[in-house]
């Protein structure tokens, strides 16, 4: 009775160690798969392909998910500022025609350069948001990622350089908001002497110097690269 346990189990034992040794190289072969899959998704992305849709398996599919949300963000702020940027070209505040049109009071003017100001700081913030290490460690708590997988959302998004081009967007933005500051003071100085200014034969003018000498001054500031 005891031989034929010992038999039995000499002849169990290789089979066990068989089955162990197959599921791992089916483990490392699936872990391999996911990895190509979650390197091939993150490498697609681009200006033209925001696509969130997750396809990576496990933590993998995971990151891929943080990641993408990130560019898909990133990529949207970017747009949405530079739609504001050619709303304010197109608006051409401090056109002529827009005094004819709008002025002396410039109500329509200043609401749509104020708004722009609001959603450009709106925009500012989500994208410092974005690369801070506090909202970077709050993601990586939330979906319980280990430390192999924390590492590689942190380094894919070095990678991807989205810290250093919102720190570039930011600083643009700020000379932008400069830009609509000092449009606004020009727009708020003719407000405030209304009574000093015309329009005639499509030019401003006034019969004082003093303002005109101020509102070219204010001109002159507006004048601010970004």
């Amino acid at each position: 009775m005891k031989k034929g346990t010992k038999i039995l189990l000499f002849v169990v034992l290789p089979l066990l160690l068989i089955a162990c040794v197959g599921t791992g190289v089916f483990l490392v072969a699936k872990e391999i798969s996911a990895k190509n899959t979650f390197t091939n998704e993150i490498n697609s992305l681009s200006e033209t392909n925001m696509n969130t849709d997750i396809v990576s398996s496990g933590n993998y599919g995971k990151v891929e998910g943080l990641l993408k949300n990130d560019f898909k963000l990133y990529m949207e702020s970017a747009n949405k500022l530079v739609e504001n940027y050619k709303k304010i070209e197109d608006l051409k505040p401090l056109n002529i025609e827009v005094y004819k049109a709008d002025g002396p009071d410039f109500v329509e003017t200043k609401a749509t350069v104020n708004a722009i100001k609001e959603e450009n700081a709106k925009i500012n913030a989500e994208l410092k948001k974005l690369i801070s290490e506090e909202e970077i460690a709050r993601k990586i708590e939330e979906n319980a990622l280990n430390t192999k997988f924390s590492d590689l959302y942190k380094e894919v998004l070095g990678n991807m350089q989205l810290k250093e081009g919102v720190n570039k967007i930011v600083e643009a933005d700020t000379k932008f908001d400069e830009f609509l500051n000092s449009i606004l003071k020009v727009l708020d100085y003719l407000i405030e002497n209304k009574d000093k200014w015309f329009i005639e034969n499509d030019i401003l003018k006034s019969t004082d110097k003093t303002f005109i000498d101020e509102y070219n001054e204010l001109i002159q500031n507006t004048n601010v690269e970004f």
